[in-house]
């Protein structure tokens, strides 16, 4: 594998040197690339250890509401996605942010009030 991507590059930089037009597009892929790369990840930090079923019980539903509520549209669908919670995919396409912040916290609160009945004895 390591000889082919050795190949590959050695082509690549090669008709980079000698072909102006193909230099350019592949420094305009490259930097939509970086730029996309950049906003998946600030995104991804933005929510990064964030468990919106954790954090309402140490948070409280006030104060768990408010800070749901301050995080943008694209990490308020990330964090729906990486802990699915909307299984049914009611919220695909352009679902407002306080319908997404609402599917968050009725989650969350639904989530914790089947755990308080779990340990009912």
């Amino acid at each position: 594998m390591e000889k082919a991507l050795k190949k590959l590059f050695a082509v690549i930089t090669e008709e980079a040197a000698s072909n102006v037009a193909f230099s350019r597009k592949l420094e305009d892929a490259m930097g939509a690339f970086a730029e996309t790369y950049q906003k998946d990840r600030k995104i991804e930090r933005e929510i990064e250890g964030f468990n919106p079923l954790v954090a309402l019980k140490a948070l409280g539903a006030e104060s768990f509401h408010k800070r749901v509520g301050g995080m943008s549209a694209p990490a308020l669908k990330l964090l729906i996605q990486k802990h699915n919670l909307d299984p049914s995919g009611a919220l695909q396409g352009r679902a407002s942010k306080a319908k997404l912040v609402d599917a968050i916290v009725g989650a969350a609160e639904k989530r914790a009030a089947r755990d308080a009945k779990l340990f009912e004895y």
